[in-house]
């Protein structure tokens, strides 16, 4: 037995719990500073918001891959390519979505588009879309997305988020096995009051977790995300009108923006509520993977963001559909 072992064994009770807290406390500030410490874009200027940004990319800034999956089905649905069908959830969606019997010509839908439309050929379970092989040929069409706000320093690289995972990891093994051993020395001699030690590292598993979870967007996305709601945001009320309106790429940069939830009380509320899980996704935010942990609604009262960081440390097929965060939540119907 090493001294520190001997040392901890040997501990009173008391005096344990104070050596515990004082260190766990020091683990989790230790998590949260590292998993910010990497974000060096604070001091860099917002950039200018563009005249006509692409709906697509700030969805992909927003949610990475699964969020630009939920807004390229609006797009098809309003546009009269997609509908939806099959069983209801929940909240009275429909859970498939499947081409009309008469869409209009592809020729006017981009690469990406076209390959949403072929994937519902046949009636499709919306979370199906999200799974790892159609979620990947998804990420294919969207690689440009995550390399223009790489450069930009909108998006953290992936190697951060996944030494911030890294770190986050250790610090809950330690926490724990230092919790487990006394735990055990304790039970052989004898002492079964155990239970305070419990209630702090029940405590401590959860805020620990919480605290190394490395945000995908950084300092200056979010404020440049900012900088576009608050663009237009004097038009919300003819975006929400123009988001009805198939020909209007306002209306797509709304819901863009904003996220389906915003749909519920339109005509498109069945693409709402077949992504109800994903609402919560509402600018997702943390480490999805990273299949979100953490996700917080940021369109109004949330308090985060989340990371599917394009591919980071990732959400896999666990991201999709059936809601998981996976993504906590990045996931569909």
């Amino acid at each position: 037995m090493t001294m520190f072992g001997s040392a901890i064994a040997t501990m009173r009770g008391p005096e344990f719990l104070k050596f515990y807290a004082t260190s766990a406390v020091a683990v989790i500030a230790t998590a949260w500073l590292f998993a910010r410490r990497w974000d060096q874009t604070r001091r860099m200027p917002t950039p200018e918001v563009p005249e006509s940004p692409d709906p697509y990319r700030i969805a992909y800034l927003r949610g990475g891959a699964n969020e630009v999956i939920r807004l390229v089905v609006f797009n098809l649905c309003r546009k009269g390519f997609l509908k939806t069908t099959g069983g209801r959830t929940r909240r009275g969606g429909h859970k498939k979505i499947s081409q009309s019997f008469h869409p209009p010509p592809i020729k006017d839908l981009d690469q990406l588009e076209k390959v949403v439309f072929g994937m519902a050929t046949n009636p499709i379970a919306v979370g199906e879309l999200f799974k790892h092989e159609r979620r990947a040929i998804v990420e294919a069409y969207t690689d440009h997305h995550l390399r223009d706000l790489s450069e930009r320093s909108l998006l953290r690289p992936a190697r951060h988020l996944q030494w911030s995972q890294a770190i986050r990891i250790g610090a809950l093994g330690l926490l724990t096995g230092l919790a487990a051993y006394k735990i055990v020395v304790a039970l052989q001699n004898g002492h079964y009051n155990i239970g305070l030690l419990l209630l702090m590292l029940a405590a401590a598993l959860p805020l620990t977790w919480w605290a190394g979870s490395a945000t995908r967007i950084t300092d200056c996305g979010r404020r440049y995300h900012d900088a576009l709601k608050s663009a237009f945001n004097d038009t919300n009320t003819k975006m929400r009108q123009a988001s009805q309106d198939a020909a209007s790429k306002l209306g797509l940069l709304y819901v863009a923006l904003n996220g389906t939830s915003l749909l519920k009380s339109t005509e498109y509320k069945n693409v709402h509520n077949m992504f109800d899980k994903a609402r919560k996704n509402d600018f997702t935010f943390a480490d999805c993977g990273s299949c979100g942990d953490f996700v917080f609604d940021f369109s109004g009262g949330g308090s985060s963001w989340t990371s599917c960081a394009g591919s980071s440390i990732s959400c896999g097929s666990g991201c999709g559909g059936g809601g998981g965060g996976g993504c906590g939540g990045c996931g569909g119907g």
